[in-house]
This record gives structure tokens, C-alpha cells and sequence, in this order.
């Protein structure tokens, strides 16, 4: 009986080694990719969003789908002050649809100040996600690492 433990650990250990053998890699994703991070103009993004105004705050899902460099799809759920909704935008506007009603802007910053009251940089983010400097900005000191 105390010959049989031993052999029971022993066949575990080289079974489990066996399973573990067994694995493989995922398949690399096909197609090209660009190197550099300013030919990157299609993407998604998923996952949660924070953020506070001074007064109020939360948290929402998030699910933005950048189909060119000037169109997209936002589309997110949570407390928001507005339940949630989507949101899509082009060069002539942008638009938030919340199941309840419509609202419109010029553009994507411009909407989501009327709805949260929140001043958000909607163009520069496409930027700030693909670690570009947004071209926009305005430079007063620049100070480079040595």
C-alpha cells in the first residue's frame, strides 16, 4: 500500500507534464499591420471610461470603432446623465442617439459639452490612443528629454 502513493504522484506529475506539452500558440493574426502608429487609421477600443466634472462623476462602457480618420462610433452605457447611447460623428457633425431623443453638434467636442457639460478633447483622443501628438495643440514651452 505504500508503494502504490508514490506511483499514483508519480504518474500525476508525468500526466499533467504530458497535458502541458500538449499546448500550442494561437495562430499570429493575418494581414499587414502598419509600424508606424500615424498610418493607423481604423481601430476598436473596449472597455470603461472615468470621469468627474467637478461635481458629479462615474464610470461608462465604452466601445469606439474608428472606421477612418474622420468618422467613428462611440458607443457607451452607464451613468453618464444621460443613460448612455451612441454616438457617431463625421467632418460635417456629430450626433448622440440615446433611444429617447436626438441631439447634434458641429462636431464630437462641441457635442459632448451640451450633453455632459464635460469640455472633452473628442479630436485629439483619436491621437492620444495611437501615442501621436495631436496636431492641433498649441505649444507654449516645449521641453524635450535629454
Amino acid at each position: 500500500m505504500k508503494l502504490l502513493f508514490p506511483f499514483s504522484l508519480l504518474a500525476a506529475a508525468l500526466l499533467t507534464l504530458l497535458l502541458a506539452g500538449c499546448q500550442s500558440t494561437p495562430p499570429a493574426p493575418q494581414g499587414s499591420f502598419p509600424t508606424d502608429a500615424s498610418q493607423l487609421t481604423r481601430w476598436q477600443i473596449k472597455g470603461r471610461i472615468g470621469y468627474d466634472n467637478g461635481k458629479n462623476g462615474g464610470s461608462a462602457h465604452l466601445l469606439w470603432q474608428q472606421t477612418n480618420p474622420e468618422q467613428g462610433r462611440l458607443e457607451l452605457s452607464g451613468p453618464l446623465g444621460f443613460g448612455g447611447g451612441v454616438i457617431t460623428y463625421t467632418a460635417q457633425g456629430a450626433t448622440l442617439d440615446t433611444g429617447k431623443q436626438i441631439v447634434s453638434a458641429p462636431n464630437a467636442t462641441d457635442l459632448a459639452w451640451r450633453v455632459t457639460g464635460l469640455a472633452l478633447p473628442i479630436a485629439a483622443l483619436g491621437w492620444w490612443v495611437r501615442a501621436l501628438p495631436w496636431p492641433d495643440a498649441v505649444v507654449s514651452n516645449r521641453q524635450l528629454n535629454s
